[in-house]
């Protein structure tokens, strides 16, 4: 079956003003995985999705938040294999060990920038999987996490380090 999905209309007026950035991040929170699409309370969207966003300039997707494991393990690196072959940079969520530890070092304008992505919980699904299919899937927040990514920012030559949490109470 063909995937006859396009989204490009949909960042239309804000694709002009997601160009004119030096680093354009946003944040991906629906799968991108193999299997039925959804929308709520379980997501998981079209790779087509993707390719919209990539057509806008946009360099970085945060993947931890709340719908990480909506497909569970399995669909959380689906996601990250869609998003690189649309061609665009993810964190928040890792395959292994050392995608899960790498910093996360971006270039803008001659500055370097380190960005992490953590997320306070996953709707209860990694109550759903396996913890061997979930290790190192999603960075949860824990201040010594931070602490420990800071430090290797730093070490790492990071000029500046930015912390983005997915965190709270739904609707509040």
């Amino acid at each position: 079956e063909q995937d006859t999905y396009n989204f490009t209309h949909m960042f239309g007026p804000v694709a002009p003003l997601l160009a004119q950035t030096d680093l354009t991040v946003l944040n991906l929170e629906v799968p991108i995985a193999r299997g039925t699409y959804s929308g709520y309370p379980m997501f998981n969207s079209p790779p087509a999705l993707l390719d919209a966003i990539a057509d806008t300039g946009t360099d970085l997707l945060l993947c931890a938040n709340n719908h990480a494991l909506d497909r569970l393990g399995k669909g959380a690196r689906q996601t990250i294999e869609n998003i690189e072959a649309a061609g665009l940079s993810h964190i928040g969520t890792a395959r292994n060990k050392a995608e899960f530890n790498a910093v996360p070092l971006f270039d803008v304008g001659g500055i370097r920038v380190a960005i992490f992505n953590y997320t306070q919980h996953t709707n209860g699904m990694q109550e759903k999987d396996t913890e061997e299919n979930l290790r190192y899937a999603v960075h949860y927040f824990a201040v010594h996490r931070a602490e420990k990514d800071i430090l290797a920012a730093r070490e790492a030559g990071a000029d500046y380090v930015i912390l983005c949490v997915h965190w709270g109470k739904e609707y509040e």
